[in-house]
């Protein structure tokens, strides 16, 4: 016989609210509060909602769901994980982003409270003829949007690409300073030759390059800005569906002079107002 789906299971209290948790962590909390707690909250309130969820639609196999889940989540915790990772992330062209950290085995724990739940709910739901297909319908778009949309919107991509890339510009070093830092002083820096970070758009790859640079002064009306190196890019996850892998491949086989082409025209040009932009391509801080 085959089984009727329950979604009015959706609207249950503790799903909802590990459902509303899930997002709230994951958006705001762990960027806001980044600690333990926020650190392990996504994988107590996924491990809840993501067995229970599938469970509504194959009510017959709760207990092989909630077994598979135990195992999948071990599995995806665990180094041997990360060809099969890669292997996924290439031929979806979406990079499927994990920390190893075995402390979050942890969230385990709360997987029998969860088919426990399940079970006390879809008894009492089982006689309810009084549903919102609407807004049970929503609730499950919404669950599908948690477990697909990125949870991490900006992912690091490790490269160091040494540089010795000069440009000769026609602004003294004061103004470029003071056009750069204003959230410190500047003051020590023009008597200096220290280093600072400029972070700098790669539009095509919807990345963000870190250059270490040094603004050395020539004369009153003339600047070298001297390319240190490279020192990482962060790259910008799609809404629904994260990170593409093509992105992260391409950037990690950029060489120094794609850095530095790219350094010209998101920071260079912008400077020296060879081209206008309607948004900020460029950022600068001390470097430590």
């Amino acid at each position: 016989m085959k089984t009727k789906i329950n979604l009015s299971l959706f609207t249950a209290n503790y799903f909802i609210f590990s459902l509303f948790l899930l997002l709230l962590n994951d958006f705001y909390l762990k960027y806001e509060f980044h600690n333990f707690i926020t650190g392990k909250l996504s994988d107590f309130a996924g491990l809840f909602i993501f067995p229970y969820f599938i469970s509504v639609f194959f009510t017959n196999k709760t207990k092989e769901i909630y077994i598979f889940t135990f195992v999948l989540f071990i599995f995806w915790k665990l180094e041997i994980s990360e060809q099969f990772i890669k292997f996924i992330s290439r031929i979806t062209n979406i990079a499927f982003y994990r920390t190893v950290d075995l402390s979050d085995l942890i969230a385990l724990l709360i997987l029998p409270f969860s088919f426990n739940y399940f079970h006390i709910q879809n008894s009492e739901h089982k006689n309810n003829k009084h549903t919102n297909f609407a807004l049970n319908s929503l609730i499950g778009v919404i669950t599908i949007y948690s477990f697909i949309a990125d949870s991490n919107p900006r992912q690091e991509v490790k490269v160091k690409r040494n540089s010795k890339k000069e440009f000769k510009i026609q602004i003294n070093k004061e103004q470029i300073l003071n056009n750069l830092i204003p959230r410190f002083s500047y003051t020590n820096f023009l008597k200096t030759d220290s280093l600072i970070t400029i972070c700098y758009d790669i539009p095509e790859y919807r990345a963000e390059a870190t250059a270490k640079v040094k603004i050395l002064k020539i004369d009153k009306e003339n600047t070298v800005i001297k390319i240190d190196s490279i020192n990482g890019v962060e790259i910008t996850g799609r809404l629904f569906f994260g990170f593409s892998q093509s992105d992260i491949d391409a950037c990690e086989k950029m060489n120094s002079s794609e850095f530095e082409e790219n350094f010209k025209t998101n920071f260079i040009d912008i400077i020296t107002n060879k081209r206008e932009t309607e948004y900020p391509t460029y950022s600068a801080y001390k470097t430590e």
